[in-house]
């Protein structure tokens, strides 16, 4: 072995044990950015409906409202309810036009029950003869149902 090829055996050697302290020193490459994007919002529906039987009543007469829910209630739920025409009254009632029937302004469906109902009694009004349809409506969270309901004036 001559000086020449133990200096290139030096060079090589000290290059291969050079490079893994090279490597260590490099910085890891980069990933590619990730875009978190939020988690799906998951609705689950309650409502199923709200009914009135009888649909059709002469005034003067009752009838039962029912709102029905998707499935059993897993505590008591509050289920919002209007009348249309109708205006809210403060003490928590909703007033149909000229104030022919009364509906709370809300129902409590009961822990475990998948349905409430009310009674509503109609009352004979001077003002109208012949019919008149008003749209009963239920919400809860973004959702909302409704059912129409007709009285009839005797003329």
């Amino acid at each position: 072995m001559n000086a020449r090829s133990i200096r290139l055996t030096v060079a090589v050697l000290a290059a291969t044990l050079a490079a893994p302290a090279a490597i260590a020193q490099a910085p890891p490459p980069k990933a590619p950015p990730v875009k978190a994007e939020p988690p799906p919002q998951l609705a689950l529906r309650w409502l199923a409906g709200i009914g009135v039987a009888p649909a059709r009543v002469t005034a003067g007469s009752k009838g039962v409202v029912t709102v029905t829910l998707l499935r059993p209630a897993f505590n008591d739920l509050t289920v919002g309810l209007s009348v249309s025409p109708g205006h809210p009254e403060e003490s928590g009632l909703w007033i149909a036009a000229d104030a022919v029937f009364i509906v709370p302004a809300s129902l409590r469906v009961p822990k475990g029950q998948d349905r409430a109902s009310f009674e509503i009694s109609t009352r004979a009004s001077g003002l109208w003869s012949g019919t008149r349809t008003f749209t009963l409506g239920a919400s809860y969270g973004g959702e909302r149902v409704s059912t129409t309901f007709t009285v009839a004036y005797p003329n």
